[in-house]
């Protein structure tokens, strides 16, 4: 996993992370919307021309799920207080973390989906 501990409490940012299997890289630009209280996320993977624009940062154990056979990789976001990220602030005073998986995670987390009861 990942972490992305460069998340700050701009409004508009743009991260690039290279996937520790083969370097490839991920683009994401999170976006803060007051009106919204909530932070939104594209993601641009060139190796696969994939792109996806405007997804909600809940609390999640894989924002990416549905594209899980596409994708070599998922993002995950958990929060302290298992609510979603609703602050400017949150990523920064470490209540939110958002983090790649790799692709044995993804599989982790697809098992934990199918074996709960």
């Amino acid at each position: 996993m990942q972490v992305l501990d460069t998340i700050t409490a701009e409004a508009k940012q743009k991260h690039t992370i290279l996937l520790e299997k083969d370097n490839t890289a991920i683009v994401l630009n999170l976006t803060y919307k007051p009106t919204q209280l909530g932070w939104f996320l594209d993601v641009e993977y060139d190796a696969k021309d994939f792109k996806v624009y405007g997804l909600r940062v809940t609390t999640n154990s894989n924002i990416l799920n549905q594209w899980r056979n596409i994708l070599p990789f998922g993002i995950i976001c958990y929060c302290e207080d298992s609510y979603d990220p609703l602050s400017l602030q949150d990523f920064v005073v470490d209540r939110a973390h958002l983090a790649i998986l790799n692709e044995d995670e993804v599989q982790k987390v697809i098992a934990e989906q199918r074996n709960f009861k």
